[in-house]
């Protein structure tokens, strides 16, 4: 399985985001027993309540505040991210009312 694919699964995996569909596919990959433990909600929740001091990092800027305030739910500390959104002013406003460190690059990586 390619990394990109792996990492797919994982983040479908950890945030209970798959379709039926691809709840089919996850069993067939991973087996019954993953696929049980997929609709279990409690180890998601003492898992992610865990979390701390985590690090965000985008190649793209964060376009709306509500990426700050989702983030601070998962316990990020830092975000790391170009700056230069229309929004960035609020974006900054939000990580300083969560007590997040925002760092800016100014460089924009990401491209569409």
């Amino acid at each position: 399985m390619r990394r990109q694919d792996r990492l797919n699964w994982q983040i479908r995996f950890a945030g209970a985001e798959m379709t039926r569909t691809q709840r089919t596919e996850f069993a067939g990959l991973f087996g019954d027993k993953a696929s049980v433990r997929y609709g279990e909600s409690a180890w998601r929740e003492e898992w992610s309540e865990r979390l701390d001091d985590v690090t965000l990092i985008s190649d793209g800027f964060l376009p709306f505040r509500d990426n700050v305030d989702h983030a601070a739910e998962f316990g990020v500390g830092t975000i790391i991210e170009p700056g230069g959104s229309t929004r960035s002013d609020e974006v900054a406003a939000a990580a300083a009312e969560h007590g997040i460190t925002l760092v800016t690059t100014g460089l924009r990586l990401f491209h569409h």
